[in-house]
């Protein structure tokens, strides 16, 4: 808000957007109409703008908008392969030694302790 270069920010109406009309247009004009009341230096490198198009399930009437946005939430997806864990043994009058073991996603140290056996011959 103290960015903001519009000191008295205008009232703006939106005019209705449907199917027939020129969505490149439709957009640029609700782009200008945000930028008449939000004009800064964080708005010209982190905004951007989502089109959302609404279908009436009753009278198939399509409505569309245009509305800005300054983030967006992405899912990280999480790959369902195995987990690699690093593991070093500490031993007396012996050098650490390490390990790594794999174990699935999801398991438990009962798990792990067993690859680690496993893989040291205990």
């Amino acid at each position: 808000e103290d960015l903001n270069r519009i000191r008295k920010a205008p009232y703006v109406e939106l005019p209705d957007v449907d199917e027939q009309s020129d969505m490149a247009i439709a957009g640029a004009e609700a782009w200008d109409a945000h930028q008449r009341r939000n004009d800064s230096l964080v708005m010209d490198t982190f905004y951007g703008q989502f089109k959302s198009t609404c279908v009436c399930p009753n009278c198939n009437k399509v409505s569309v908008s245009f509305d800005a946005f300054n983030h967006v939430s992405l899912e990280i997806p999480q790959p369902q392969s195995n987990r690699f864990i690093p593991i070093i043994v500490f031993s007396n009058n012996k050098p650490p030694v390490r390990w790594m073991v794999e174990v699935p996603r999801g398991s438990f140290v009962g798990d792990m302790r067993r690859a680690l056996a496993d893989q040291c011959g205990i």
